[in-house]
């Protein structure tokens, strides 16, 4: 038996792959933030007159709710992923029931890589 034990180590493009998922996640978590303002705390803007009053205040609990799972990811990967990746998809539907195809791509992608890091990376990060 060898008396020295063998250390994993971690390549370049292993240390700035999970940097960039971090930068990611704290992204996600940022902009969420941002759209919880501007739905909940921003309602009645005058920039928001063309779309459904319910536009809003969905797109804004929608941005809350995103926080809200993927703070609980920290603790419960499973139930926070889960919950991150029904807000995005939730989202996505509101902006296409509008007709707002625009806005949704980037709501389907970020969501899509979202549950794609959380699958396959989340381990790494917390």
């Amino acid at each position: 038996m060898d008396a020295t034990a063998s250390t994993p180590t971690v390549d370049a493009l292993e240390v700035k792959r999970i940097k960039f998922y971090k930068a990611f996640l704290i992204a996600t978590i940022l902009n969420n933030l941002f759209l919880a303002y501007l739905g909940l705390g921003t309602a009645s803007d005058p920039k928001w007159a063309a779309v459904p009053g319910w536009v809003p205040q969905t797109l804004g609990a929608l941005g809350a709710a995103t926080v809200v799972f993927a703070g609980i990811a920290l603790a419960n990967r499973k139930l926070g992923a889960i919950g991150v990746v029904v807000a995005g998809v939730g989202a996505v539907g509101v902006f296409l029931s509008i007709g707002a195809v625009t806005f949704a791509l980037p709501f389907l992608f970020g969501t899509a890589f979202w549950a794609f890091v959380a699958k396959r990376n989340w381990y790494r990060l917390v």
